[in-house]
């Protein structure tokens, strides 16, 4: 994009426009041979035609910023989801494989301190609520004793 002076920025520097015309009009008598007064620029007004293309630029310019803020806005706001979707899904995977964590240290504790024939009895114990629940169970022969 090319910068340049916009017409606003001219009107809002109308004063200071002035001075520096005043000051060329000191400096015409050395130059031209003339004595200029004063200058005074009052309004500055493009033609129609150059004012509907410059409001056009700048709708242009200004609706191009705001696609920008807007798909910057959307990105975040997808990195933000996604972020928070990963966070979700760790929170799950980690309650799922709490109990099972925990189910292994006290298996090893029992099976620590008591030994294989009472972690057996304790397995056997914990099947028997489970036993209940089945509407049929299967047995492995070589297994069980």
């Amino acid at each position: 994009m090319s910068e340049g002076v916009s017409i606003n920025d001219l009107r809002k520097n109308l004063p200071l426009l002035n001075q520096y015309m005043e000051e060329q009009c000191r400096s015409t008598t050395g130059r031209y041979g003339i004595e200029l007064d004063a200058a005074l620029i009052t309004e500055i007004d493009p033609p129609p035609e150059v004012d509907r293309a410059l409001s056009a630029i700048n709708s242009t310019r200004n609706q191009v910023a705001a696609d920008i803020s807007t798909a910057r806005a959307d990105a975040e706001q997808q990195i933000t989801m996604s972020a928070r979707a990963v966070e979700i899904a760790t929170n799950n995977a980690q309650a799922e494989v709490a109990p099972l964590q925990e189910l292994a240290g006290t298996l090893g504790t029992i099976k620590n301190e008591g030994g294989s024939e009472c972690l057996n009895a304790y397995l056997r114990n914990a099947r028997v609520p489970l036993y209940g629940l089945a509407s049929r169970v299967v047995l492995n022969n070589s297994r069980s004793k």
